[in-house]
């Protein structure tokens, strides 16, 4: 069965459709993923020029994960981007916050 999915349910047997199977998604909990990042100027010029559009990172216990680029614009300083940081993604991966943790 594919990820996400928690079964097929067949509706009521009396509905117009009966013979219609829908899918139901599973309630997935939200998910923080922390990761270190070290980004010099010259590596974030590749984003800024639009050569790049997003940033791949492992986190600290070895996944890997993608985020859009542009979330990185206000953690950047002359020297570039470095430090450890967290997002959290929704039961659908989408991402709800990006922030530096130290």
């Amino acid at each position: 069965m594919p990820r996400g999915l928690s079964g097929l349910q067949k509706p009521d047997e009396e509905g117009e459709q009966s013979s219609v199977w829908t899918l139901q998604r599973r309630n997935r909990a939200m998910v923080v993923l922390t990761f270190r990042l070290s980004l010099s100027t010259d590596e974030l010029l590749r984003y800024y020029r639009g050569d790049a559009k997003s940033v791949r990172a492992l986190t600290v216990d070895g996944r890997s994960v993608q985020f859009p680029a542009n979330v990185l614009r206000e953690h950047v300083t002359p020297e570039g981007v470095y430090g450890t940081f967290s997002l959290r993604v929704d039961g659908n991966n989408r991402l709800v916050d990006f922030k530096r943790v130290a």
